[in-house]
């Protein structure tokens, strides 16, 4: 595996890891060499005909933002993306909310354990990994890695991670990452 490659893994684990302890769930299984989490399959998050959220199942938003009991955040700005309407996921076990737009655009989120600092947390995996740049989208915390930075065999799509109030808004998108940050930019609490 070329060291790309390695250092992509590393960058996705890692994401996942410290969002993983940070919230007191179980780290990355390790099976077969796997180091990636159950819900980010980054060959098929973008494929309408696989769960988006395993185990998870297809609800209404206002389904969802009553199971997790916090605010669901869409985004209000998506020019270039096919559809406004999207598929929404609900992992009871974990609490996340995933949000599929289309073949473009996945949007997942997960609270923060109390206390987490997602800046120092951002920070640090950026210096760790070389992979991606901690900085501030719409006056949050965020974490930003570029197509061009993902491995040999990954797809290469944008990644924005973003902290508003004690949830992570992960969003992956398959275009240019200006566009991904115009629409992070535009994330909003939903009216369900």
């Amino acid at each position: 595996m070329p060291l790309a490659a390695f250092f992509l893994l590393g960058s996705l684990a890692g994401f996942w890891y410290l969002h993983a302890t940070s919230r007191g769930i179980a780290a990355p299984d390790e099976r077969a060499g796997s180091v990636l989490p159950g819900w980010v399959d980054p060959m098929s998050i973008f494929d309408g005909d696989r769960a988006l959220l395993s185990p998870g199942s297809i609800v209404t938003l206002g389904v969802a933002a009553a199971a997790v009991g916090r605010k669901v955040y869409l985004p209000t700005e998506l020019t270039g993306v096919p559809t406004s309407d999207p598929e929404v996921w609900l992992s009871r076990p974990t609490n996340d909310v995933g949000l599929r737009y289309g073949s473009d655009l996945v949007i997942v989120q997960t609270e923060w354990q109390p206390g987490t600092n997602p800046s120092n947390l951002y920070a640090s995996r950026a210096e760790e990994s070389k992979v991606g740049e901690a900085t501030i989208i719409g006056g949050y915390d965020a974490f930003v890695v570029l197509p061009h930075e993902q491995a040999p065999g990954f797809p290469p799509f944008s990644v924005v991670l973003l902290s508003i109030e004690g949830t992570q808004v992960a969003m992956y998108g398959d275009m240019p990452i200006e566009q991904l940050i115009l629409i992070a930019e535009s994330v909003k609490p939903a009216s369900a």
